[in-house]
């Protein structure tokens, strides 16, 4: 007991095996039937589709299928749904504009997926790939969160939210801390930027999927960080099957801070592409793919208020945040500037806190937790 009491460092049980190489990554895995899987991805942060033509990239040898939004609607194939749910400033419910695994009628960031190839090998994917003729017709875009709320910024969703306002959320009494600021002989104000950042974890995502057509099962094996929430959303609201019928295997992971905890279309790409071509498939993201396709974080512009008397004693903190959220609302995207508020404090006595958090779509990549997530 005393070598493993209440204070005391745990013994690690994996350090040897990894720093002998032999842990076990998705890529690690090997199957005789497996082919390969490419995303082809928008140049543009915000374009209409008028059409596609792969009619090449289909007739490339060792291509097996290219798959569009079209077929994804036409198969049945459902959403990345949000699990958290936040409210407009008149109380009702935000929006939740849909975000398909391929983009459908129109590109909303740069990295929305467009289009998928599957091959043989991964070369012949990337070539023909490179074959898709897609007119896009661009259309004016916004990344910065303070511009997209200006009165002629392009709307991300004009149909659904035109002045690019997700939600509208808040945390504490608000007449309390007004009332300290009126009255607060000291005042202190600062303004700040939180910058947008990418995680970029050793291991890039990864996937590989698999389709038993005789039992009607899927089997998913990825480095993912909250692989039972991730069946449970698939199997509900992408694939629109029992989780019974969906295995996910996460082996070792190299790095993920968060960031892999969350569902990304290539996940449900890969199972949808391995039921329609009998085949195990897999995708490797490269570095550069990463960075557009990986969900961001941060992204924040804060303004914060502290009232203190005259000998500097806290009496009220008063935080109002605009949250980028980019374009689509991912797994949990409003989870990352909401969370956490109750924290705001730290470790100083403040009888009175008030945080507002505006959550606005831009054309940039969607925002979702990363080390630390839940503060402005």
């Amino acid at each position: 007991m005393r070598e493993l009491g209440v204070g005391r460092a745990l013994p690690r049980s994996e350090d040897l095996r990894l720093l002998n190489g032999k842990g076990r990554y998705t890529s690690d895995f090997e199957f005789s039937d497996q082919c390969h899987l490419f995303v082809l991805r928008s140049p543009h942060a915000h374009a209409l589709i008028r059409s596609i033509d792969s009619s090449a990239a289909r007739a490339l040898p060792g291509v097996l299928c290219v798959l569009t939004g079209e077929d994804a609607e036409a198969d049945g194939i459902g959403h990345i749904r949000t699990m958290v749910q936040r409210h407009k400033a008149d109380g009702s419910p935000m929006e939740r504009p849909p975000y398909r695994v391929l983009a459908l009628d129109a590109v909303r960031m740069v990295g929305d997926a467009v289009a998928v190839v599957v091959a043989e090998r991964a070369e012949i994917a990337r070539d023909a790939a490179e074959l898709i003729e897609v007119d896009y017709e661009p259309l004016p875009a916004v990344t910065d969160v303070v511009d997209a709320l200006a009165a002629d910024a392009p709307a991300v969703w004009p149909a659904q939210v035109p002045d690019n306002v997700c939600f509208q959320f808040q945390l504490g009494d608000v007449d309390a801390v007004q009332r300290a600021f009126a009255s607060a002989p000291r005042v202190s104000r600062l303004d700040l930027r939180i910058s947008r950042v990418s995680a970029n974890p050793m291991e890039a995502r990864n996937a590989i999927a698999r389709y038993d057509a005789f039992e009607q099962r899927y089997t998913l094996i990825a480095g993912v960080q909250n692989p039972h929430r991730l069946r449970s959303e698939i199997a509900a609201h992408a694939l629109f099957i029992p989780a019974s019928k969906l295995r996910v295997i996460s082996p070792d992971m190299g790095g993920g801070f968060g960031m892999k905890g969350s569902v990304f279309p290539e996940l449900v790409l890969c199972l949808w592409a391995a039921r329609r071509c009998g085949r195990t498939v897999r995708w490797q993201a490269d570095r550069g793919e990463s960075f557009v396709s990986d969900y961001h974080a941060r992204d924040n512009v804060s303004t914060v208020e502290l009232a203190l008397d005259e000998a500097g004693t806290f009496l009220a903190l008063r935080i109002r945040t605009l949250a980028n959220l980019g374009a689509y609302l991912g797994f949990n995207t409003p989870h990352s500037s909401t969370n956490n508020l109750g924290g705001l404090a730290g470790v100083y006595r403040t009888p009175h806190i008030h945080a507002h958090v505006t959550g606005v779509y831009t054309h940039t990549q969607p925002t979702a937790p990363y080390r630390g997530a839940g503060r402005p």
